[in-house]
């Protein structure tokens, strides 16, 4: 989850140099109805 658009942009940024992705998906929620904290990490 960005915090906000330059955060997501950083984030792309960074995941367009790694050279195993070759593309992602992107939503973006401009207002949300109910508000959920973000999934925990997977435990490996």
């Amino acid at each position: 989850r960005a915090a906000d658009i330059h955060h997501l942009e950083d984030a792309l940024e960074r995941l367009r140099g790694v050279d195993m992705i070759d593309r992602t998906v992107s939503t973006v929620v401009l207002s949300t109805l109910l508000e959920r904290p973000p999934a925990p990490e997977p435990r490996p």
